[in-house]
C-alpha cells in the first residue's frame, strides 16, 4: 500500500483556507466552517473579556445527531476507505497504525473525531509539555516559545513520508516549509493576545520512517494571579469534558506535592466534574519533569532508597475518589537556541535523543549511587520504574490500546444503530414522496383525520395505553390532562365569551361559594341533627343519659342508666316477667333496662332519684349538647333539641325545643377555683343543687370527645318549645321564649354517632369539587370520566340551587292577571309560573351554559392531545403512513387546531342551547300535580319491589298539605291584615314557587346530564353509519367530529354557505404542499449520504478492529524509540522470530528503550472478545500504578 494517505488538513483547505483549523467537536459540522476561528468567535457573540466563553463554543457532535454529510466529503470518506481495503500493487500493507489514522481522518470528515482516543497532553504552564510530546513523537515538533505560549489546542498529525530524505508539514490545511513552522505558529499564537482559544490549531507532518498517530497539546494551565487563568480552565475544562475517549497524560513538575497546590488548582484537577476535570486513572498518567533536579535536591535530605521511594509517593495525584493516578519523573531534554534554529528536522531529532539519553544516563546514575540500597530488589526496581521512560511508554501504550479497544467496540454498535435508524428515515421519507402526488393529496388528509379520530376514541373511552409514552404517560397528562377545576375555570371563561350578553361573569365564584356553604350546613346538620327511632339509637350501656318515652301522653322523662339486660339469646321467651335487680342487670331480660329518674317534692331542698326497670324500646341515649358543638359552626337558628325541665308532677322530664340563639362561653380550666359538681347518687337524693345529681357526668358522657372545645354550662340559649312532645312536631309561634343554660340543652345520639362526627372532620379537609365528584376530582384526565365528574357536579347544583330572584309587591300586584281582593286559582297559578321562568333563567339556564362550555373545555384537551399524539407518532416512526409532509406543514396543522377549537366551540353552543330547549320546554308547561305523582311512583315502586306500605301514608299526608296550601292560597285576602304570625300573600306565593322549581329541578336533574353526555361523548365515541348518506364527502366517516373535520379541511364554503369539496391541486395549493415537496427531497438525500458515509464509517471502525484482532495493534508510542538505540532494534527483531513461549526478556523489557509491542497486546484483548493476545500470551498489569 502507498504512503501518502488522504491527509485531515485538507478537509478542512477545501473550505476554510490558510489558518486555524475548526474544532473537532462543533456542532455545526466544523469541517464545513468557512471563517477562521476568530472571527467565528465574533460572529458567536464571545467577547475577549468574558473568560469563560470559548467553552461555550466547544461541544461536541454525537453519532447519534449526524443528518448530513456534504458529497465532497462523501467523496473524500469513500477514498479513504479503499485504502483501508487495500488496493492491488500496494507496496505496504495496512496495519493498526495506518488503519487509526485513516480511521480518524474518515470520522473527522462529519466532525466526529472525537469519538476516536488520542494522545492529550495538559498541565501547568512551563512545565515542560510540549518537550515531553515532543519526546513522545520523536521529535522536536511542538509548539513551544519563551515569551508566547500555547493558547489554543494544536492537534498534531503524524505520518509517513513519501520522500526518504524531506519532512513535508501542513499548517491549518496549508503547506510550509518546515523550518517556517515555529514562526508561523508564534505569529498565530501571538494573534491573539492574551485571549485563550478553544478552536483547534491543525498540524501535519510527513516524516520519513515515520508512523501514524495523533496528538494534542493544550494550553498551559496558569496560576490565579496570571491573566486569562480562567479562561485557560475553561478551555481545558470543556475539551475534557467533550472528549472523554481520549487518554490525557498530566505534566507537572517532579518536585512538586500536590498537597501543596493552590486550592482553585487541586479543586481544578483533581476534583469530579462539572467543577474538576474527573480524570481516572483508566486513561490519566502524570508525568513529573526535571527528574535530575529533584534527585538532586533530595539527596542532600535523605540517604536510602526507601525514604526516596516515600517522597516519590507523596508526589502522586489522586483522582476525586482518593484513587492514585500513575506517575513518573522523567529527565526531558532542552535545546539549545542554535539548535532550535536549525533547519535540519533530522539533526534536531538527534539532539534530542542524544540529551534524552545522557540525562537517561544521569538519573539511573543518581538512583545507583546517590542513594543506598533498599532491602529488596524488588524496591530497587519499583523505585527505577517511576524513572524509567521505557516503562512511561510502555504505560501509555497498554491505557491507549485499553481505550481503543473499548471504544471501537462501543463505536461499531452505535455506528449499526445509527444505519438501521437511518435506513427507516429513509424509508419513510420515500413512503412520504409515494403518497404525496395530486391523486393522493385527499386520501392522505382523510388518513390523517382517521388517525387522529382513532386516538380521540380510544382516549374518550380509555383504550389509549398512555403508559408507552415517555415517563409513563405522567408527563402526557400534565401536558394536556385537566381536573374538574380546569374544566369549569376554562369552561367559564368559554362561557363569558360565547354568551357575553346572557351569562353572568361572577357566576363560576358564585357558584363554588355557594358549594361550600351547602357542605358546611350538611355537616353541621350531620353531627346535630337528632336520628330517633329504633334503627337509629346506639346500644345502650350503664351511665349514660337517655330519654325516656312515657306510653299514656307520649311525654319523655329524663333518666340515667344503671344496668341493661343481657343480649337476646336465639331461644329466648320473649314472654319472660321482668324482675327488678339490684342495679346489676343480673335479674334483667334483654327487652329491659334498670334507669335511675329524677323528681323534686315539696319538702326536699334538692333532686331525688328513684330506679325503675323499663323497656328498652322506649329509650333513647342522649348528648349533652355542650359536648358536640364546635365555635366554629354553632348550631342555627331553629335546630330542634331537648330541655331538661322539671315537670308539674316534680318529676325532671325532656321538652322538645327550637333554638332561636346561643351564646356560647369558654370553660374554665382545670385549675379553676370554681367548685366542681358531686357524683349522682344512685340510692339516695343528691345534694349539689339544681340539676346537680348529673351535673359530674356530662365531663365524661359520650361525644365530648373528638377534640372539641368544651363550654361552660353557663352558656345561655333562647329556646321557645315546641306544640307537641317530639321534635318532629309543629313550631309554635304563641310560645314564649325561654333562657336555657347550655347544661340544660340535650340532643339525640344516633348510631356510630362519634364515628360520623370523626368522617365530618375528614370530610372537612376536601374541598367542595372533592366531595362533589370523589377523592380524584383533582386528577388530570383525557377521558369520559372528566366528563363523568361535570355530570355529578351538575346535578349537585340542581338538587341544591335554589329560586333566589324576588320581586316588590309592587311588582307582583301589578303581575296579577285579575284585580280582586282574594287571590283565586286564575290569579296566582300564571304568576307563579312567571315567577318560576325568572328563577329559572338566573340560576338553572346559568348552570347549563357553564356545565356545556366545561365539558366542551374537557373535549378541547382530548382533541388538543390526540393531535399532539399522532403527531409524535407520525414524526418517532410508530405511525408508517407517509403522512410527516401534513404533521410538518404548518399551514394544514394552523387549520386543523382552528377546526378542532371551532368544532368544541359549536358542540357547546349545541349543547347549551339543548339544554336551554329542555329547560324551557319544563318551565313553560308546568303541571301543578306533577308532586302527586312523584310520590304516587314512589308509592308504587315500593308496592312493587320492596314489598312495604310505608309510602301509602307519606303519600297521602303530602297530598293532604299541598291541598291545605292551595286553599289558603285561595282564600286569602291581599287587603287584609295578617295578624298572629299568619303567613301573608306573597310569602305564600314564593313558597309555591319553590315548591314548583324543586319539581323542575327533579324533571331536569338527569335530562340535562343526558345531554352533555350525547352531544361530547356519544357523538364522538359511537359510529354513526347513517351520516354516510347524508353528505358524499363524508362517505367514509365514522362518526360527527370526522365529518365536520372534513368538511373543514377538505371544502371550501360558497357565498351560499355550501361545502364545495377542493381538487387535489387546490388542496395542494392551499396547504403549500407542493413547496415541501422539495424540503422532503433534500431530507432524503441527506438520509442517503448519511446512511452511505455511516456505511463507511463502520467498516473503517471494523477494518481496523480487525487489525487490533491480529495482534498488529496500534504501537506508534513503543515505535517512536530513539535510533541510537541499537539494541531496542535488535530486540524487537529477534522478538518477533522467536516462539510464543518465551519470557526471559522481561529484565531487558523493563530496562531498555525498546519494549515491543507484545506488552499492550495481551491488555487490548479486553477490549474486544475473541482478540489475539499477542505473541507472549501473557496479559500484563498496568505498570506503575501508584
Amino acid at each position: 500500500m502507498s504512503n501518502s494517505l488522504p491527509r485531515a488538513s485538507h478537509v478542512s483547505s477545501d473550505t476554510m483556507g490558510p489558518g486555524p483549523s475548526p474544532s473537532r467537536a462543533s456542532p455545526h459540522a466544523s469541517t464545513f466552517s468557512s471563517l477562521p476561528s476568530s472571527s467565528r468567535e465574533r460572529e458567536s457573540g464571545w467577547n475577549e473579556d468574558d473568560e469563560e466563553a470559548p467553552g461555550a463554543e466547544h461541544q461536541p457532535r454525537l453519532l447519534e445527531t449526524l443528518e448530513d454529510v456534504p458529497k465532497p466529503l462523501l467523496e473524500k470518506a469513500r477514498g479513504i476507505l479503499e485504502q483501508l481495503r487495500g488496493r492491488e500493487g500496494d507496496k505496504r500493507k495496512l496495519d493498526a497504525n495506518s488503519a487509526y489514522l485513516l480511521c480518524f481522518q474518515l470520522l473527522k470528515l462529519a466532525g466526529l473525531e472525537a469519538e476516536i482516543p488520542r494522545l492529550v497532553v495538559f498541565g501547568q504552564q512551563s512545565m515542560g509539555k510540549t518537550t515531553l510530546l515532543d519526546y513522545i513523537m520523536g521529535g522536536p515538533i511542538g509548539y513551544s516559545s519563551t515569551d508566547t505560549g500555547t493558547r489554543q489546542p494544536v492537534v498534531i498529525l503524524l505520518r509517513p513520508s513519501e520522500s526518504a530524505d524531506s519532512v513535508q508539514c501542513w499548517l491549518g490545511g496549508e503547506e510550509i516549509e518546515v523550518k517556517e513552522l515555529q514562526a508561523r505558529m508564534k505569529e498565530i499564537m501571538s494573534s491573539q493576545g492574551e485571549r485563550i482559544s478553544s478552536q483547534e490549531l491543525e498540524v501535519e507532518l510527513a516524516v520519513p520512517n515515520g508512523v501514524h498517530a495523533v496528538f494534542v497539546d493544550l494550553p498551559g494551565v496558569k496560576d490565579d494571579s496570571k491573566a486569562g487563568a480562567t479562561q485557560t480552565r475553561s478551555v481545558v475544562r470543556t475539551y475534557v469534558q467533550n472528549n472523554p475517549n481520549d487518554l490525557y497524560i498530566l505534566v507537572k513538575k517532579a518536585s512538586d506535592d500536590p498537597a501543596n497546590w493552590p486550592w482553585s488548582l487541586r479543586e481544578f484537577i483533581l476534583s469530579a466534574p462539572p467543577k474538576g476535570l474527573g480524570l481516572t486513572p483508566r486513561q490519566t498518567v502524570v508525568v513529573g519533569t526535571r527528574a535530575k533536579e529533584f534527585l538532586v535536591n533530595e539527596k542532600n535530605d535523605i540517604r536510602t532508597q526507601s525514604q526516596l521511594l516515600e517522597r516519590v509517593l507523596k508526589r502522586a495525584v489522586k483522582d476525586s475518589s482518593g484513587a492514585p493516578l500513575p506517575l513518573f519523573l522523567l529527565e526531558l531534554f532542552s535545546l539549545s537556541i542554535e539548535e532550535k534554529d536549525a533547519l535540519d528536522f533530522a539533526a534536531k531529532r538527534a539532539a534530542m535523543n542524544r540529551q534524552m539519553d545522557e540525562g537517561g544516563r544521569t538519573v539511573r546514575e543518581l538512583l545507583e549511587t546517590a542513594f543506598e540500597p533498599g532491602p529488596s530488589p524488588q524496591l530497587s526496581k519499583k523505585l527505577t520504574e517511576f524513572f524509567s521512560p521505557a516503562r512511561f511508554k510502555k504505560e501509555l501504550n497498554h491505557k491507549f490500546q485499553g481505550l481503543l479497544s473499548e471504544q471501537m467496540g462501543l463505536l461499531e454498535r452505535r455506528l449499526v444503530r445509527k444505519r438501521l435508524e437511518t435506513q427507516k428515515r429513509i424509508s419513510d421519507l420515500e413512503e412520504q414522496l409515494a403518497m404525496q402526488s395530486p391523486q393522493s393529496c385527499r386520501e392522505c388528509i382523510k388518513l390523517y383525520l382517521r388517525e387522529l379520530m382513532q386516538v380521540v376514541t380510544e382516549l374518550v373511552t380509555g383504550n389509549y395505553t398512555i403508559i408507552r409514552l415517555p415517563h409513563n404517560g405522567d408527563e402526557f397528562l400534565k401536558t394536556f390532562g385537566g381536573n374538574l377545576r380546569d374544566n369549569l375555570e376554562d369552561g367559564h371563561a368559554l362561557a363569558c365569551e360565547l354568551f357575553a350578553e346572557h351569562y353572568d361573569r361572577g357566576f363560576l365564584t358564585k357558584i363554588l361559594k355557594e358549594a361550600e356553604e351547602v357542605f358546611r350546613r350538611q355537616d353541621l346538620e350531620e353531627s346535630l341533627a337528632p336520628v330517633t327511632g329504633p334503627d337509629g339509637r346506639v346500644v345502650m350501656q350503664p351511665g349514660q343519659i337517655v330519654r325516656y318515652t312515657l306510653s299514656k301522653d307520649e311525654t319523655n322523662m329524663f333518666g340515667l342508666v344503671q344496668s341493661v339486660g343481657p343480649p337476646r339469646s336465639p331461644g329466648e321467651d320473649l314472654d319472660v316477667p321482668s324482675v327488678t335487680g339490684a342495679g346489676d342487670g343480673s335479674g334483667l331480660s334483654s327487652k329491659e333496662a334498670t334507669v335511675t329518674f329524677y323528681f323534686r317534692s315539696g319538702q326536699a331542698q334538692g333532686e331525688q332519684s328513684q330506679f325503675k326497670t323499663v323497656d328498652k324500646q322506649r329509650l333513647a341515649v342522649l348528648l349533652p349538647l355542650q359536648t358536640i358543638i364546635h365555635s366554629s359552626t354553632p348550631p342555627p337558628a331553629g335546630f330542634r333539641c331537648w330541655r331538661r325541665f322539671y315537670r308539674p308532677d316534680g318529676w325532671v322530664g325532656l321538652q322538645a325545643v327550637e333554638l332561636l340563639s346561643l351564646s356560647l362561653r369558654p370553660a374554665l380550666s382545670a385549675f379553676s377555683s370554681e367548685k366542681p359538681a358531686s357524683s349522682p347518687s344512685h340510692a339516695g337524693a343528691s345534694a349539689a343543687g339544681n340539676g346537680g345529681a348529673f351535673e359530674a357526668h356530662l365531663a365524661t358522657s359520650p361525644g365530648g370527645g373528638d377534640g372539641r372545645q368544651r363550654f361552660s354550662e353557663k352558656s345561655e340559649a333562647v329556646v321557645k318549645a315546641l306544640v307537641g312532645p317530639d321534635l318532629r312536631s309543629a313550631s309554635n309561634a304563641q310560645a314564649a321564649e325561654q333562657v336555657a343554660t347550655l347544661d340544660e340543652l340535650f340532643a339525640d345520639a344516633a348510631t356510630g354517632d362519634l364515628e360520623r362526627h370523626s368522617h365530618a372532620n375528614r370530610r372537612g379537609n376536601l374541598n367542595a369539587l372533592q366531595r362533589i365528584s370523589g377523592d380524584f376530582a383533582d386528577t388530570r384526565l383525557l377521558n369520559q370520566l372528566s366528563l363523568t365528574h361535570l355530570g355529578r357536579w351538575l346535578k349537585f347544583h340542581i338538587c341544591n340551587i335554589e329560586p333566589d330572584r324576588r320581586f316588590s309587591d309592587h311588582v307582583l300586584l301589578q303581575m296579577m292577571r285579575s284585580v280582586r281582593h282574594v287571590i283565586d286559582k286564575a290569579d296566582w297559578e300564571p304568576l307563579v309560573a312567571d315567577l318560576l321562568q325568572a328563577n329559572v333563567g338566573a340560576g338553572i339556564l346559568q348552570l347549563a351554559r357553564l356545565a356545556a362550555c366545561a365539558a366542551a373545555s374537557a373535549l378541547r384537551r382530548i382533541l388538543r392531545a390526540a393531535s399532539a399524539e399522532v403527531n409524535r407518532q407520525i414524526k418517532s416512526g410508530d405511525l408508517r403512513s407517509g403522512l410527516l409532509f401534513l404533521a410538518t406543514n404548518h399551514r394544514f396543522m394552523e387549520e386543523l387546531e382552528q377546526s378542532l377549537e371551532e368544532y368544541s366551540r359549536k358542540k357547546a353552543r349545541d349543547c347549551a342551547q339543548a339544554m336551554r330547549d329542555l329547560i324551557f320546554e319544563q318551565t313553560h308547561a308546568i303541571h301543578f300535580e306533577m308532586i302527586e305523582d312523584f310520590f304516587d311512583g314512589c308509592k308504587r315502586f315500593e308496592a312493587d319491589f320492596l314489598g312495604g306500605s310505608m309510602m301509602g301514608e307519606v303519600t297521602q299526608h303530602v297530598k293532604d298539605s299541598l291541598a291545605m296550601r292551595k286553599q289558603r292560597l285561595g282564600i286569602a285576602d291581599i287587603y287584609a291584615r295578617q295578624e298572629n304570625g299568619a303567613s301573608t300573600p306573597d310569602s305564600m306565593i314564593y313558597e309555591e314557587v319553590r315548591i314548583q322549581f324543586w319539581v323542575v329541578k327533579m324533571l331536569l336533574s338527569a335530562p340535562l346530564t343526558t345531554k352533555l353526555y350525547m352531544h361530547f361523548i356519544k357523538d364522538i365515541k359511537d359510529k354513526s353509519m347513517h351520516l354516510a348518506s347524508e353528505d358524499k364527502y363524508s362517505v367514509t366517516c365514522e362518526n360527527d367530529l370526522e365529518r365536520t373535520l372534513q368538511e373543514q379541511m377538505l371544502c371550501e364554503r360558497s357565498p351560499a354557505g355550501r361545502a364545495l369539496a377542493r381538487t387535489d391541486e387546490e388542496l395542494m395549493e392551499h396547504f403549500n404542499i407542493s413547496m415541501n415537496k422539495d424540503e422532503l427531497i433534500n431530507q432524503l438525500n441527506a438520509a442517503r449520504r448519511t446512511e452511505e458515509y455511516t456505511k463507511l464509517a463502520l467498516e473503517g471502525v471494523a477494518k481496523l478492529l480487525h487489525q487490533l484482532q491480529k495482534g498488529s495493534g496500534v504501537d506508534f508510542l513503543t515505535r517512536l524509540d530513539s535510533p541510537m538505540d541499537g539494541r531496542a532494534t535488535a530486540l524487537r527483531s529477534k522478538a518477533k522470530q522467536t516462539a510464543s513461549g518465551e519470557e526471559a526478556k522481561e529484565g531487558l523489557e523493563g530496562n531498555t528503550e525498546g519494549t515491543g509491542s507484545a506488552g499492550w497486546r495481551g491488555h487490548a484483548s479486553g477490549g474486544r472478545v475473541g482478540q489475539s493476545t499477542g505473541s507472549t500470551g501473557r496479559v500484563p498489569a498496568p505498570v506503575n500504578g501508584v
